[in-house]
């Protein structure tokens, strides 16, 4: 997680908020020490690990590894854990 100071978070709000939709996450920091944390809602996490996923299950189809569907699919759930 990136550190930013309270200032920068509050004049490059916008900025910030973009990125946590990319999957970023931000600490923001008052005189070095953390106040406040940006990150995405648990339901925007849910839809970025959907995509990724699928994203990857698409790529091995074009690329394959020694990784099968089941195999992600058991390494996904035990993520959930």
């Amino acid at each position: 997680m990136v550190k930013i100071g309270i200032y920068e978070a509050k004049k490059h709000f916008s900025h910030f908020i973009h990125r946590v939709q990319s999957g970023e996450e931000f600490i923001i920091t008052n005189r070095g020490r953390a106040v406040a944390q940006i990150t995405a809602p648990v339901d925007m996490r849910k839809i970025q690990a959907t995509k990724l996923y699928s994203e990857l299950r698409a790529l091995i189809k074009t690329a394959p590894l020694a990784v099968s569907v089941d195999d992600l699919s058991r390494m996904k759930n035990e993520g959930r854990r």
